[in-house]
Formats: C-alpha cells, sequence, structure tokens
C-alpha cells in the first residue's frame, strides 16, 4: 500500500489536475484555495515551508468531498484508487503481515489498532476476530475488546479507528472530521484500554503521529503512567520526533528516557516476526 504523503499527492492531483511535480501541486493547491474562499481559520497565516510540510491527506480530502456536492465517498477518484490499491496489494504476503496473523494466535491480550482502510490484517486471519470499523461497532463491542486485554475474550480485536474501504460509509479521511477528534464510542473504547491496564503497552508500526483526531486522545495520557509507546521504523519521520518533543518528552524525562529509548529502528517485516517467534518459544517454555 502506498503511504499517506503518495496518497496525498494523487489527491492533490485530481484538485489541481498536476501529477508530475509535487511541490507544483501544492503551490496550485493553494490558488485552489484562494479562488474558492476554502481557506480554514488561520491556515493561510502559517508559514509556507511550515504549512507544505504538515499538509496531510485529510486536508487536502476535505476539498475533494467538498466537490462530490453531497455524493457518497465512494465515488472519490482518490477512494477509487484507495479500494484499487487495497484489493491488489491483498495478493501479497509480507513476513510483517503474516506476522501478525501468528501473533494474534499467540498473544491472548493482543489488541490490534489501525488507522489504515485497506484490509491487509483482517483477509487472511485464521485467528478468531471481530472487526471495529463504525463508532456504532466500537460501543457494541467495547466490553470485548477490554476483555480481551483482560484475557478473557478470545476473539483479537481489530480497531479500525478510520473505517474500512470496503464500508466507504465509515471512511474518515477529510481534517474537519479529524480535527473535530475522535468519536465519542471510539475514544470511549480506547480510553478503556488505558483505564484496565496499569501500564499499557502500545507499539506504533510506521504511524507518522499526524492524524488530528489521534493525537487529540493521546494528549491527555501520561506517557511514564499509563501509556508505554513505542515506535517500529527504520527512518522515523520527523513528525514523531515532533510528536514526541511535544507530548512525551517532560514524561520521559522524569525517568531520564527520551525518543530512542522507545524507537524500534527495524522494518515490520524484521520486527513483528522476531516477536513472533518470541512469543512462540515463550509458550513453548511453559
Amino acid at each position: 500500500m502506498p503511504d499517506g504523503n503518495r496518497v496525498r499527492d494523487f489527491a492533490l492531483g485530481v484538485i489541481t489536475e498536476e501529477t508530475a511535480d509535487a511541490e507544483r501541486a501544492i503551490e496550485r493547491f493553494r490558488e485552489h484555495l484562494t479562488r474558492h474562499s476554502r481557506w480554514l481559520p488561520g491556515e493561510k497565516d502559517i508559514p509556507l515551508a511550515t504549512w507544505a510540510r504538515d499538509l496531510t491527506l485529510e486536508r487536502v480530502m476535505r476539498e475533494e468531498f467538498h466537490r462530490l456536492k453531497g455524493s457518497s465517498y465512494a465515488e472519490s477518484k482518490t477512494v477509487v484508487k484507495l479500494r484499487r490499491d487495497a484489493d491488489a496489494a491483498l495478493d501479497h504476503y509480507p513476513a510483517g503481515r503474516e506476522a501478525i496473523w501468528d501473533l494474534a494466535g499467540l498473544l491472548p491480550r493482543l489488541v490490534i489498532a489501525t488507522i489504515n482502510f485497506d484490509q491487509l490484517i483482517e483477509e487472511g486471519m485464521s485467528a478468531d476476530h471481530v472487526l471495529l470499523a463504525s463508532p456504532d461497532d466500537f460501543a457494541k463491542h467495547r466490553e470485548s475488546v477490554v476483555d480481551r486485554l483482560k484475557g478473557s475474550e478470545p476473539r483479537v480485536p481489530i480497531l479500525k479507528v478510520h473505517g474500512s474501504i470496503e464500508q466507504p460509509e465509515t471512511i474518515v479521511a477529510d481534517i474537519e472530521t479529524t480535527e473535530a477528534g475522535l468519536p465519542r464510542p471510539i475514544s470511549d473504547t480506547l480510553s478503556s484500554l488505558i483505564a484496565s491496564s496499569d501500564y499499557l503497552t502500545w507499539v506504533w508500526v510506521g504511524c507518522s503521529m499526524r492524524d488530528a483526531d489521534i493525537a487529540l486522545w493521546l494528549h491527555g495520557l501520561d506517557g511514564a503512567k499509563e501509556i508505554k509507546e513505542f515506535w517500529v521504523d527504520p527512518l522515523p519521520p520527523a513528525s514523531v520526533g515532533r510528536y514526541a518533543d511535544k507530548r512525551r518528552r517532560r514524561d520521559w524525562a522524569q525517568h531520564g528516557l527520551s525518543l530512542r529509548d522507545h524507537q524500534i529502528t527495524e522494518t515490520s517485516d524484521v520486527f513483528l516476526p522476531a516477536l513472533a517467534r518470541r512469543a512462540a518459544a515463550l509458550k513453548a517454555a511453559r
């Protein structure tokens, strides 16, 4: 699957018809916002370099969805591309994907959450699982998610926080929605996980930490007492560093820790199989 910036650049091309030069596409996108009075409050005053650096898929999708004039998100050219890419990706079986399936059967307290729309986690998983893709799903299954963390729920919850590609009505991909924060049923479910654990280990795999709704939920958590985060990425983006500096530096400093202590500089195809092997060894030794 293409990463968020590559999908963003495709969406920029939909709006600007500039597909060859990403910098030029961003310039034309700004012209579009001015021409159609589509700037968000205070956005135009952000220095150009900062604005371009932080430009997300969600910001661009706000404009593409606006152009649909109330039609289904399924008709968005970017969503159509995402669906096509997601379908094609199902034919590939990288080591990290297969390791997630192994871990689902090895770790009785594992909860899987994703902000991706694709079906790479659930399609092909042999372990019994339950998929949560809409706020109603999160409300309905909140207790079973918490029970999983306690070790009493046999099904692996797969929390698709931003929806799923096969259910276009669940997709969260515009900035106005993300900046409003997570829907209450989703934030309540995630918060229930924190509340039911003394110190919850949370492993981010290839996550940019630029999603506004996730950041709002994380803001109130103590990184030294409530959530223990790790980032799996051989070359973490600068946005991870900004998140750590803004949200976690003080919490970690109390224990003499920094972002370096929370980084796993491996690809998911190296780290996840290694984790699965370790889990299998521990299970066999019991």
